[in-house]
């Protein structure tokens, strides 16, 4: 069975628009600047969407994955949103040396 619309995982699955509610009634609750990470990639839509003002993510990896929401990203960054790309890599496999260092 395949479900449609639905967000979360294989075991907890909510509507998007129900977990973007329930995030922004978090985030509404902080009176300061509100910032999330993501280790990976996600539906960047709902962060983008969301009361969040600063989104960090791995760039290292993830470069790409936010410009495929490109109406979402311009609004976001149109209403003062701040992206803070994380260019240190976040796994081992990536910090392993390549080559003899002189």
């Amino acid at each position: 069975m395949t479900l449609y619309g639905s967000f979360g995982s294989s075991y907890v699955s909510i509507s998007k628009e129900t977990a973007l509610s329930a995030f922004n009634e978090v985030l509404d609750g902080l009176n300061a600047k509100r910032g999330v990470h993501v280790c990976g990639n996600t539906d960047w839509s709902v962060l983008l969407n969301s009361h969040v003002d600063i989104i960090n993510y791995d760039a290292f990896n993830y470069l790409d994955t936010i410009f495929y929401y490109k109406e979402d990203l311009a609004r976001f960054l149109a209403r003062g949103g701040w992206i803070a790309p994380g260019i240190v890599p976040s796994r081992n496999r990536s910090l392993r040396p390549r080559g003899k260092i002189s």
